[in-house]
């Protein structure tokens, strides 16, 4: 049963790639005027095509906006979010250190000469906002080195398809495991700076704070590591501007809270990084990862699927609020 289902899932991963390759590969070389038709083209037809991805953007979409927005309105910015990507990974595939020196705006320089000149590293706290894939060269153009926190995809072809594209621009990719983690506390001890996304649902050793009214997994790295070392931590956000420009927002960096009680200190400083996060990702919603399954784990160890009904959402965060008090 196990050797089937490893057969299975490499041939997955196959089908995959033979799809996705040669569309992105397309899309990479095609002229850059065509790019946004394309991908409008193929978000609709994933939107279509894959159920469960279009249920986790409706469903997310729903919790995010709170009932503001009808059936209509949820269901363009959904088709919208996954022609974003599209055009994403079509872009990253043309992406160039020249090319990003045209492209990148940066906004906030005028956090900057703080930040660097207190020389003990800083902690970058962003989620898959925007063209992502601009976040690690802006933090090299104001001077500080950076290592990115990631892990790799699980699909052995597309990583290596993305691997190639990163190393061509420079970004520098660190494990999330033990080595990873010794390795991005040295390079903090340093004074460089870590990038590592906090938008993904995770089951390793969460904390469970308010996203958008329901407890959500989320990564308690940034805020430990910054609390054992005493970084600063700033938001990096990034957008589409005017003109094909990429523009990369440094926020101000978030002021610490240090009680002393380092457990309940990572859950504050984690809920208050992903309050700002939220707030930046409803300012450019069709430009975040909404398929991405953010409510999964839940505290008490059951999980929710893309089917799971809004309305037990609701009831069940209710619930988990009632027992907090």
């Amino acid at each position: 049963m196990i050797q089937q289902r490893r057969w299975l899932r490499q041939l997955r991963w196959l089908a995959e790639a033979a799809v996705a390759m040669p569309l992105l590969a397309l899309g990479a070389i095609l002229p850059e005027i065509l790019l946004p038709t394309i991908a409008k083209m193929l978000g609709n037809c994933i939107y279509y095509l894959s159920p469960d991805t279009r249920r986790w953007c409706l469903l997310n979409l729903q919790i995010a906006h709170a009932g503001r927005l009808n059936h209509a309105r949820l269901q363009s910015l959904a088709k919208s979010s996954l022609a974003h990507q599209v055009l994403l990974y079509c872009q990253t595939l043309r992406l160039t250190p020249r090319l990003i020196d045209q492209r990148l705006v940066i906004d906030g320089m005028e956090y900057v000469p703080a930040i660097l000149s207190r020389g003990r590293g800083v902690v970058a706290v962003i989620g898959h906002l925007g063209h992502y894939e601009y976040l690690s060269p802006a933090l090299w153009r104001i001077g500080l080195p950076n290592l990115v926190i990631s892990r790799p995809l699980d699909n052995p072809f597309m990583r290596w398809m993305q691997e190639r594209c990163r190393r061509r621009i420079g970004t520098r990719f660190i494990g999330k495991d033990a080595n990873g983690i010794r390795n991005a506390m040295r390079h903090l001890k340093q004074g460089g700076g870590i990038i590592i996304a906090i938008d993904l649902n995770t089951i390793q050793n969460p904390v469970f704070v308010d996203l958008f009214g329901i407890p959500a997994a989320t990564p308690r790295g940034a805020a430990d590591m910054a609390l054992r070392l005493d970084c600063d931590v700033i938001l990096l956000t990034s957008h589409r501007g005017d003109n094909g420009k990429h523009v990369v927002t440094i926020h101000p960096p978030f002021d610490l809270i240090q009680t002393g009680e380092h457990e309940a200190d990572v859950m504050s400083n984690t809920q208050q990084f992903t309050s700002a996060l939220a707030s930046q990702i409803l300012r450019h919603p069709d430009q975040y990862f909404w398929q991405h399954p953010r409510f999964r784990f839940r505290p008490d160890g059951s999980t929710w699927t893309s089917k799971t009904s809004l309305q037990t959402i609701r009831d069940a965060s209710q619930a988990q609020q009632r027992i907090g008090h």
